[in-house]
């Protein structure tokens, strides 16, 4: 078992990840397992920005953008590793607790973060295998439509 995280850089960096293991398993696509835990998952409401300043602005904006590029690099891994199980991805249901930063270090947020966490890996558990991928890859093609207004939590 391998543990990977591309958050620095990538957002989610399941092709390296998916590499890693290959060398693992003799580059036998089947034998690989992907579980994906995002930081982000479209928890995102729409909001009158009218009032806006820079700095909230960019945040909102920052929010927005890491959601998508993440839900890319998930969608190009499915198309790509057309062999690999992946198996479950677990995105925030609702917003993480924080300062203006996404996570503020905080003990009281970091204990409240990983409790949501687990609720949230608890549901798409009780989904079965490759059903979470399944359905927020739905909710992100029908966001992008401008088909739903809800949140990904509502979603689910």
């Amino acid at each position: 078992m391998e543990y990977y995280d591309g958050a620095t850089v990538k957002s989610i960096n399941i092709a390296d990840a998916v590499n890693e293991c290959k060398k693992l398993v003799g580059g036998d696509e089947s034998k690989v397992t992907i579980d994906v835990i995002m930081n982000s998952g479209g928890t995102f409401k729409e909001k009158d920005a009218s009032k806006f300043k820079a700095i909230r602005m960019g945040l909102r904006y920052v929010e927005i953008l890491y959601y998508y590029r993440s839900m890319d690099l998930i969608l190009r891994a499915k198309y790509a590793y057309k062999n690999v199980n992946f198996r479950y991805v677990v995105a925030p249901t609702s917003s993480l607790a924080g300062g203006l930063l996404p996570f503020s270090f905080d003990a009281k947020d970091i204990e409240e973060n990983i409790n949501h966490g687990i609720r949230d890996a608890q549901q798409v558990i009780s989904f079965g295998e490759g059903k979470s991928f399944d359905k927020i890859i739905k909710y992100t093609e029908l966001k992008t439509q401008g088909k739903t207004r809800q949140d990904y939590g509502e979603f689910l």
